[in-house]
């Protein structure tokens, strides 16, 4: 394990958000409260929301266009502050460029995304410092850190020949970590000792699988539900109402089986990921082997859970579900090699290239 992962004490661990709060909604609404413009936000949007009252209490009536007009620049209103947080970040997060080159340097983060906890440790501080961010819990966790890093130094550096020798000294280091981590055999080890049931043996049937993590997933909004039926009943009558929740938790439902297949399509977006899966298939050579398959799948299971990745780590339902997401990504991998281009990956042609034998 790397040096500079045992340095960090817990105290400074302690001190990044994915440590601090049990999710990012959690940690986004934090950053919402103790945002400067928040104050203006939250005055702005009560005194939007005070003058249809104000009305009819001096007039006696509030006409309906006026009332209608407010309750629009309402809801327009309510938008504006995830807007505004966004666009605050997208302009102070690439004037980190400059400082990720020096940390890479002087740190040298191994690929895991825990040894890139530091860079974000430091970068925090350092955007506070600057006065640039309005906490020290700007940047999530380390994987967030490493993508930072790609978008704002890697990619840019080829498409352009940069004359700048410290990012071209950054760049070799952050391509040198992948070749180490490709080369040790930590990932092998674990293969061989993983015996974690896979969702196949589980569950039998994909469908049940299915519907187990869309339940899953709608239960965190399913409050939402009864609000949603008291809108559509408005003074309409029991039968109204029912049909109200019915209506609402068939669009719920409906909504997550579309998010979570949006997320497994969209998972292995970080090259570590993809490193990891590329590395694990050439290690074990599975070929037409289904059950070498299955013991990738069962690592991954376990890996994506570990890494907080895929919260509950069924996340392939047996090999040949692990064969053809391999294949997708191999095929992104190779044919995808130019880097603005969201989804390439330059970085780990080579490692695809060799992980293409005997398959």
């Amino acid at each position: 394990m790397n040096q500079l992962y045992h340095s960090l004490n817990k105290d400074q661990t302690s001190q990044l958000p994915y440590s601090l709060f049990r999710s990012k909604l959690s940690w986004r609404l934090h950053e919402f409260v103790k945002a400067p413009f928040f104050y203006a936000w939250i005055l702005t949007f009560t005194v939007l929301s005070l003058i249809p009252f104000a009305i009819r209490r001096a007039f006696r009536s509030c006409p309906l266009y006026v009332s209608g007009m407010l309750t629009f620049l309402n809801i327009e209103f309510l938008g504006l502050l995830p807007f505004m947080y966004v666009l605050k970040r997208d302009r102070c997060l690439p004037k980190l460029r400059s400082y990720l080159v020096q940390e890479v340097i002087q740190l040298k983060p191994e690929a895991h995304f825990r040894d890139w906890d530091i860079v974000a440790l430091h970068a925090n501080g350092y955007l506070r410092r600057e006065q640039l961010w309005h906490t020290e819990l700007c940047i999530y966790n380390g994987k967030e850190c490493s993508e930072l890093f790609r978008s704002f130094v890697y990619c840019p550096s080829l498409k352009a020949n940069h004359d700048d020798e410290d990012e071209r000294l950054a760049v070799q280091i952050y391509e040198k970590s992948f070749e180490s981590y490709w080369k040790s055999k930590e990932n092998y080890v674990s293969t061989t000792n993983d015996r974690r049931k896979l969702p196949k043996e589980v569950y039998r049937y994909r469908l049940a699988w299915n519907a187990k993590a869309v339940m899953k997933k709608a239960s965190r909004w399913m409050i939402l539900v009864p609000y949603y039926a008291v809108i559509i009943n408005w003074g309409n009558g029991l039968l109204v109402f029912y049909f109200g929740l019915l209506l609402g938790s068939c669009q719920l439902l409906i909504y997550s089986y579309s998010s979570l297949c949006a997320e497994r399509r969209t998972l292995f977006n970080t090259p570590l990921l993809i490193l990891t899966f590329l590395k694990l298939k050439t290690l074990q050579e599975p070929g037409e082997d289904l059950e070498k398959w299955n013991n990738i799948s069962r690592f991954m299971n376990t890996y994506l859970l570990k890494e907080s990745v895929w919260r509950d780590g069924e996340f392939f339902f047996d090999g040949e579900d692990c064969r053809a997401k391999f294949e997708s990504i191999l095929t992104t991998v190779i044919s995808e090699q130019v880097p603005h281009i969201r989804g390439s990956y330059p970085e780990l042609t080579s490692y695809a290239m060799r992980s293409m034998a005997g398959f």
